[in-house]
């Protein structure tokens, strides 16, 4: 009997057994003061707001997002929001033999260097975190797939490309809409009558909207929808019913499929999931 599948599966396993996760998750709005010594490594990413961060006695420094940044077992680290907005918040923490190999291939530096990175593409970045969470709720603590999508988030933050500044006269316009969409999701966006204030054709502002936002109207404001649901059912008892008419949706079951699709897991699973396993 050919048993070469069983031992290629056998070995992928081994690969990825000597790391573990301990805690992970997506907080919208993080302003808590952390003052601790770390006994796990971290990966955590600000997509929004700004931090004050020191480390050890060293001199504070102020982190803008998005922005990158990693924590380690040994120093004292210390970091918090600046007021008076918070930060939006992801991270997943772990421990094992493999951060060794991490650190000693300057994946994941420690010590006396720099601790954070800016990051360049940063939807693609909280993309990729999102897929990082979702893997974790779906098998928490010990998953091959989780690791991988972590080690591509590592080296992600250090081939990513130099930021390519778009130099357009309607980009702060095109900037303000999607602030507006983030800030406020479940409303109903008339795109035709925000390109006619604008004094152009609907088509002119979706061939700008993808160029600043990588993708369309539509499909963005479906994206924060999902977001704001996705932190509802962790953070929330609000019924699947009541999110789905708080971010926009009067059809559960169309919510639902949109859910599904973006997140991998219908929102009751998706919910349970994170119940156990906290933070």
């Amino acid at each position: 009997m050919d048993t070469s599948g069983s031992i290629l599966y056998k070995t992928h396993m081994n690969y990825f057994s000597d790391l573990r996760f301990f805690r992970f998750n997506h907080l919208h709005e993080h302003e808590e003061v952390v003052s601790r010594v770390f006994e796990t490594y971290a990966l955590n990413y600000a997509h929004r707001g700004t931090i004050r961060m020191r480390i050890d006695e060293r001199e504070e420094f102020m982190l803008e997002a998005p922005v990158a940044y990693w924590t380690w077992s040994g120093p004292h680290f210390f970091y918090t929001s600046v007021p008076p907005d918070p930060w939006e918040h992801y991270f997943a923490s772990f421990y094992g033999d493999r951060t060794r190999e991490w650190t000693g291939r300057g994946l994941f530096p420690t010590g006396t260097g720099r601790s954070f990175a800016y990051i360049t593409n940063p939807d693609a970045f909280r993309a990729g975190f999102e897929s990082l969470l979702e893997s974790l709720a779906r098998s928490p603590v010990q998953n091959p797939e989780a690791v991988h999508l972590l080690e591509g988030l590592l080296l992600q933050v250090h081939t990513q490309p130099k930021r390519e500044v778009v130099h357009h006269p309607r980009r702060r316009e095109i900037q303000a809409l999607m602030d507006r969409i983030d800030e406020r999701p479940e409303l109903r966006t008339d795109f035709a009558g925000q390109a006619r204030d604008m004094g152009m054709t609907p088509a002119h502002l979706r061939r700008l909207f993808r160029l600043f936002a990588g993708c369309s109207p539509v499909a963005y404001v479906n994206r924060a929808r999902m977001h704001r649901a996705a932190l509802a059912l962790r953070t929330t008892d609000t019924s699947i019913k009541e999110i789905a008419a708080d971010t926009g949706f009067d059809d559960i079951y169309y919510f639902t499929k949109l859910f599904s699709r973006q997140h991998g897991l219908p929102p009751a699973r998706y919910r349970r999931a994170f119940q156990q396993t906290g933070d």
